[in-house]
């Protein structure tokens, strides 16, 4: 959930070259968490209702692969496949964001679930 915690500290990049500077301190916020999972289901649905409408398959990625060992570089070339692009041999860059999640999260998603119960 580290949306919810970027939606309070304004922090949604993390970079080398952008190191995280937070605007202020989060806290779990159970209804925060609830409105953005909602905002997110919508616009879930709504990617999925023009897809339809234009006929279009996407190819799906899931965040969790991008973040995996070793799924970096799968996911990307199998976007690349998708849009009929390849690249052969040469190398995919490694990703320049860092991933933030961390216990906070995992507590703080836990905290949700069982609160939502």
């Amino acid at each position: 959930m580290s949306w919810a915690r970027a939606a309070q500290d304004g922090v949604w990049l993390v970079s080398e070259d952008e190191p995280a500077t937070p605007t202020g301190p989060a806290h779990y916020d159970g209804e925060l968490i609830g409105n953005l999972l909602s905002l997110i289901e919508q616009g879930e649905r709504a990617w999925r209702e023009l897809y339809d409408e234009l006929g279009v398959v996407p190819c799906e990625v899931v965040y969790e692969d991008l973040v995996a060992d070793g799924g970096w570089e799968p996911a990307i070339r199998r976007v690349l496949a998708h849009l009929a692009l390849d690249l052969g041999d040469r190398a995919v860059s490694p990703p320049r964001a860092i991933r933030q999640a961390n216990d906070l999260n995992t507590e703080w998603a836990d905290r949700y679930r069982r609160e939502a119960r």
